[in-house]
């Protein structure tokens, strides 16, 4: 959302071409459904060790 207002108040910006352009912008996104995947995946990694 941040990148969003960000286009949205500034779109001709350095800053915001520097930030939209980079491929690390992906990476807050990447962390918030990874930390919402790990609990879910907590019984399937269980169950996996145990054979």
């Amino acid at each position: 959302m941040p990148f969003w207002a960000l286009m949205s108040v500034a779109p001709g910006w350095s800053v915001t071409r520097r930030v939209i352009g980079s491929p690390l912008i992906a990476v807050p996104v990447l962390v918030v459904y990874v930390l919402a995947l790990l609990p879910q995946l907590a019984p399937y990694w269980a169950a996996t060790r145990d054979h």
